[in-house]
C-alpha cells in the first residue's frame, strides 16, 4: 500500500503533497483496515480448551484442593448456597491456590504446582 503521493503544479513541475494532505488518505486507508480487523476480532468467537465448572457456594468443592489461605467462605462466613471461594485476606503477602484434582482435568498440562 503506497501512499506516497505528488501534485502538478502550474508549472509542470512535480512536488510532494504536503505530509497533511498526502496522509489523509494514508489515515483513512488505515483506518478502514484497523476498522475490519477489529469487527472480525469481535465477531470471532473465543473458546478455551476445556471448561472448569464449580459454583464454589457451598460448604464443600468435590474435585478441588485448597491450600495456603485459599478457603470456601461458606459457612465461617456467608450463609451455606451463597458462598464464594476466597484465595487471599485483605491482608498483605498472602498465597492461596485452588487446585482442580478432578479426573476431569485436561491430560495435556500438569496438575502439579510448582514454584518457580
Amino acid at each position: 500500500m503506497d501512499c506516497q503521493q505528488t501534485a502538478i503544479t502550474p508549472s509542470s513541475r512535480a512536488l510532494p503533497i504536503s505530509a497533511g494532505t498526502r496522509n489523509g488518505k494514508c489515515r483513512a486507508r488505515i483506518t478502514r483496515w484497523l476498522l475490519a480487523l477489529s469487527l472480525a476480532a469481535y465477531l470471532t468467537p473465543a473458546s478455551a480448551q476445556f471448561k472448569l465448572q464449580q459454583t464454589f457456594m457451598n460448604t464443600t468443592a468435590p474435585g478441588w484442593t485448597l491450600s495456603g489461605t485459599a478457603i470456601l467462605t461458606a459457612p465461617s462466613i456467608d450463609p451455606a448456597g451463597q458462598g464464594w471461594l476466597r484465595l487471599t485476606d485483605t491482608g498483605g503477602y498472602e498465597q492461596g491456590l485452588a487446585l482442580d484434582t478432578s479426573e476431569t482435568a485436561s491430560p495435556c498440562f500438569s496438575t502439579t504446582p510448582r514454584r518457580t
